[in-house]
């Protein structure tokens, strides 16, 4: 009998390994907020999937809120109107495709512009990772 070699072809090393640069992205991003999700949550926001923060201790969602909102500020161009809960369910004027704040931007090499925001899942704080062909904010 045969035995039957079956290694992965460049393509998918490839795409794993961007896979694994993007979620090393997140997490520098999430904790820039002073959020830390494990893998299988940073997997499932990298895929597209909303993250309820409904779990997380008051006090680390009250650091949380105030290190985004001062770098929502900073995004949005203005430090003088200021960031509310009511403005996770807004649409947000960067993406046509997600309601929230935004956190960050960045190019990936993969997966084009990326866009992570504060939002609202089942009336609770969520984080969403958007891929967007435009947007109008600052890149950082």
């Amino acid at each position: 009998m045969q035995s039957l070699t079956i290694s992965p072809s460049t393509t998918q090393v490839q795409s794993h390994s961007f896979a694994i640069r993007e979620i090393k992205e997140i997490q520098k991003r999430l904790n820039n907020i002073g959020l830390n999700f494990a893998q299988n949550e940073l997997g499932e926001l990298n895929q597209g999937q909303k993250i309820s923060l409904k779990f997380l201790e008051i006090s680390k969602l009250g650091s949380m809120f105030i290190l985004a909102s001062a770098i929502a500020a900073i995004n949005i161009g203005t430090t003088r109107k200021p960031i509310t809960l009511k403005d996770l369910s807004k649409p947000s004027p960067d993406s046509s495709s997600c309601s929230g704040i935004l956190i960050y931007q960045w190019n990936s090499e993969f997966y084009g512009k990326r866009s992570l925001y504060l939002t609202i899942l089942e009336g609770y704080p969520a984080i969403y990772l958007d891929n967007e062909e435009n947007y109008n904010s600052v890149t950082n």
